[in-house]
């Protein structure tokens, strides 16, 4: 796989309120773009704003277990923001921040290290390399299906030169990251077209960055979440890919891959069950709650996700609703297909691959889902 890094026109994932909507929001302005800023401070000022909503009369501030929370700013980690803004883990017993930041390895490094107790983050060749090292981490739900959008440059779909994932071969296809599940997701578009990553050249570049070099021919693919795509597409450089067939599942290059994972430092997850069972319960039940089309006519989560993506409801609503697997049950297949690929592409340090009971423990998904039972996950 060839592979080069540009330097980004913009450094951090807040830098979305210039490629959307102007300046950015109290929580944007606080985000963290690299762990060593939150390791550095006390555990109590690493955290980004809290759900304001009052707590239940029956429940005061000191009753509630302090927990700690790290995410990516985009609409797929609501469950998590929003979910805290709607005060939904408050009523758990749980008194949430949140800390944003850019990669997920960050927010691995700090669960590990005990400086947060939970975080929506993918299993990428960090993670499993973290697992093989025997680190405090563990796997307990899954969180958000990875609908990523494939952003083709204007000019050359209009041109009608790249039309599908048969066009690729030799182009500059941006990921924000490598060793990532986007990483895996490329892999996965590439391989509908019959190529390899071997056949394009990799571009290390931030999501938002994206849209820009789309805009200059710096790119010819992107790969981001939303609502990214819809950006790109209203601000006129790029086109969404997608060869969906009826009936199939999102995304169209990997139905219903897994894009986001519950994580949680493992220490404190034995020591506090019931706040871990709470911290999922409440996951669980925002998900539900704005699954799909439903986020739409949410208000109040829409001045969320304002607060914390800096993207205005009107644009978000030009997106792809986004999906959460409601039930929260790992995709076992589809983990160990991803394990495989990072150990052949080298990106782990270890060539057998983990078991599954090294990578994911149920144990709090199924008290959490003994509360709040099951649902379809449609």
């Amino acid at each position: 796989m060839r592979g080069v890094s540009l330097q980004p026109v913009f450094l951090s994932v807040m830098a979305l309120a210039l490629v959307a909507c102007g300046a950015g929001s109290p929580a944007a302005s606080r985000a963290s773009t690299a762990a060593q800023q939150a390791a550095d401070a006390p555990p109590a000022a690493a955290a980004a704003p809290a759900a304001e909503a009052a707590a239940p009369a029956s429940q005061t501030p000191a009753e509630l277990v302090p927990v700690r929370g790290g995410l990516l700013p985009s609409i797929l980690s609501a469950p998590i923001f929003a979910g805290a803004d709607l005060g939904i883990y408050r009523q758990n017993g749980l008194d949430v921040t949140v800390e944003p930041f850019t990669v997920t390895s960050d927010i691995m490094t700090l669960i590990a290290g005990g400086r947060l107790e939970f975080g929506q983050v993918t299993m990428g060749a960090a993670a499993l390399n973290a697992y093989n090292r025997g680190l405090d981490l563990i796997t307990t739900a899954a969180g958000s299906i990875g609908l990523l959008q494939v952003l083709v440059r204007k000019d050359l779909w209009d041109s009608g030169a790249i039309r599908s994932p048969r066009d690729l071969k030799g182009v500059r296809f941006a990921l924000n990251g490598r060793g990532v599940i986007i990483e895996y997701s490329m892999y996965k578009v590439l391989e509908k077209g019959g190529l390899t990553p071997d056949d394009v050249e990799v571009v290390v570049l931030p999501w938002p960055d994206q849209i820009t070099a789309l805009g200059n021919h710096a790119i010819d693919i992107g790969l981001v979440g939303e609502p990214l795509g819809a950006l790109a597409v209203s601000r006129g450089v790029a086109v969404i890919m997608e060869e969906k067939e009826p009936g199939q599942a999102d995304p169209w290059y990997a139905p219903g891959l897994q894009g986001g994972l519950l994580m949680m430092n493992r220490p404190w997850a034995e020591a506090n069950p019931a706040a871990a069972t709470a911290v999922i319960k409440s996951y669980l039940q925002t998900a539900r709650r704005i699954q799909g089309a439903k986020i739409y006519d949410e208000p109040e989560v829409l001045a969320s996700i304002e607060k914390w993506v800096n993207v205005k409801p009107e644009v978000v609503k030009t997106g792809a609703p986004p999906l959460w697997v409601l039930n929260g049950r790992v995709d076992m297949d589809m983990l160990m297909d991803a394990q495989r690929y990072f150990i052949d592409t080298g990106a782990t340090d270890y060539r057998d691959p983990l078991p599954p009971e090294r990578l994911y423990n149920d144990r709090y998904l199924n008290d959490a889902l003994a509360e709040i039972g099951t649902v379809s996950d449609h």
